[in-house]
């Protein structure tokens, strides 16, 4: 991809995220190959609906071909329905955990979604749920299982099945930190954070989320195992990016720097600060804390390499690789990946590792 189709997308991009027309005189005029690379992105960062949106902030001579623009529009649709889909599945789920006295904590996802201007326009993925006790999760599968569905279970004690269409994942941790040395602080946020009941958009179903500042780092926790893993996406850093804009008023900075600080995770939050303020035109006021000194294009690198959660490093579809392969597949990106892992977050870099190579997490 040229830098000028780069820059094309990430302004468009931006102007899906919160709303705000690209200069008009600086975006550049797209031939149909140009607009097709920016479409291959969009879907390879799963942010095709965001960046149709930003077509709206475009003058008619900008816009992209009628051909191009009808499949873009689809595309956008697809996203909208599946998004339909996910919420009536996710209410339905809920309401009937609620009917045998579980409440989960939904994590990411939806609820990240409803911060966005437009949440339909977000690409969604699976339903994560994880529990305020490891009893309640055991009695989620049993009665996933009483529904006659298949409950698989993942190398991290995950469990996971589908539900009217769409993945769903019972979780043992909120947090996607391996330290062992801040384990027992990580025990300590899930047992005495504030979690608030959420009424799920157009529906009487409940779930629990997490008190900003937990969510927060939930999300940045998030990205750093797949970025030091096989690799991220933009659509991951886009949910860090709104949340940030959305809790702005709410967050408790003081409080969230102090976690960053005990997960030793404060370089990293730096690099992603600097990487949300550069690339996806989120206003440095937003921020919960400064941007660090490290150049985002480290980041930039590791997004642009691999797609959504490194499904396309290495020339082709590594999520269809199988067995071996595919934890080979990790290793080598893991590797390829330390030098930057050890200089933004090294206990964590460490401890994952060592995880991946016991076999305990669920990166392959």
């Amino acid at each position: 991809m040229t830098e000028k189709t780069l820059d094309a997308f990430f302004s468009l991009l931006k102007a899906g995220l919160w709303g705000t027309a690209p200069d008009a005189d600086a975006f550049p005029s797209l031939s149909p190959e140009e607009w097709g690379e920016i479409m291959s992105m969009s879907s390879r960062q799963t942010v095709t609906g965001l960046v149709f949106l930003g077509l709206d902030t475009l003058p008619e001579d900008k816009m992209p071909p009628l051909g191009t623009l009808a499949v873009l529009a689809a595309k956008a649709d697809a996203v909208e329905k599946r998004n339909g889909k996910m919420n009536a599945a996710l209410a339905s789920l809920c309401a009937y955990l609620s009917e045998h006295g579980i409440t989960p904590v939904l994590q990411k996802g939806q609820g990240i979604a409803a911060m966005y201007r437009h949440p339909h326009m977000r690409e969604c993925g699976d339903i994560d749920f994880c529990f305020r006790s490891p009893g309640k999760m055991n009695e989620a599968d049993a009665l996933i299982r009483e529904k006659g569905l298949k409950v698989g279970r993942e190398p991290d004690g995950s469990s996971c099945y589908v539900w009217e269409g769409i993945v769903v994942e019972h979780h043992r941790r909120l947090l996607d930190l391996y330290n062992p040395f801040i384990r027992k602080y990580l025990q300590s946020l899930e047992n005495e954070e504030a979690f608030r009941l959420y009424r799920l958009p157009g529906t009487m179903a409940d779930v629990f989320v997490p008190s900003p500042e937990v969510n927060l780092l939930m999300l940045y926790a998030h990205v750093l195992k797949h970025a030091v893993g096989k690799g991220i996406g933009l659509r991951q850093i886009c949910d860090a990016a709104v949340a940030c804009s959305g809790y702005a008023e709410s967050l408790d900075r003081s409080k969230f720097r102090e976690m960053c600080s005990r997960t030793g995770i404060t370089g990293w939050c730096g690099l992603l600060h600097g990487f949300m303020t550069e690339y996806l035109g989120l206003r440095p006021d937003m921020l919960p804390s400064e941007a660090g000194r490290m150049a985002p294009d480290t980041l930039l690198d590791i997004v642009l390499r691999g797609g959504n959660f490194g499904q396309y490093d290495a020339g082709g579809a590594a999520h269809t690789r199988k067995g071996f392969t595919r934890k080979l597949h990790t290793a080598m990106a893991f590797l390829r990946n330390s030098r930057f892992s050890l200089s933004v977050a090294p206990g964590e870099a460490v401890a994952v590792f060592f995880s991946l190579l016991a076999g305990q997490r669920g990166l392959a």
